[in-house]
């Protein structure tokens, strides 16, 4: 009798431990997969700037191909960059991880990241920039700007 409750015992424990370790790896899972997402986006606005300061006078979304994109860089699904009156606005449409806008203003030191409200810029440091964003960036899009004037 004294056998099944040290085996219930030691069941009960491993069970726990490997709960906690489960719980542990989906933690290290959602960061990596932000600080990727937050280095890809800064990868892509390097490139949009670049792209910028080299056309001026144009006004639109740039093609993948235009952009001085390493050859080893993969985009990842919504980004996209837009390019007007020498400011490139890099943004991403899709659903925004829980920690991209801090990661990205951490890794940045700039009050030009934040999420697109109502065409104005809301900077997770500093509230509401001011910042007028366009209307082809949608509304709740994850938008990092870069004057080049």
């Amino acid at each position: 009798m004294y056998f099944y409750w040290i085996v219930l015992t030691l069941l009960i424990i491993a069970s726990g431990l490997f709960s906690q370790a489960q719980h542990q790896d989906e933690v290290v899972s959602e960061f990596a997969s932000v600080d990727s997402l937050s280095r890809s986006l800064l990868i892509y606005r390097s490139a949009a700037t670049d792209y910028a300061r080299a056309n001026p006078g144009l006004s639109g979304i740039p093609a993948d191909e235009a952009l001085p994109l390493p050859a080893w860089y993969s985009k990842p699904p919504g980004v996209t960059a837009y390019v007007s009156g020498g400011v490139a606005y890099t943004y991403y449409s899709g659903t925004i991880p829980a920690g991209l806008p801090s990661a990205l203003v951490d890794l940045t030191q700039a009050i030009t990241v934040g999420v697109n409200h109502a065409g104005i810029l809301v900077s997770p440091s500093a509230g509401n920039t001011g910042i007028a964003i366009p209307a082809v960036v949608p509304d709740g899009a994850l938008v990092v700007v870069v004057a080049v004037n």
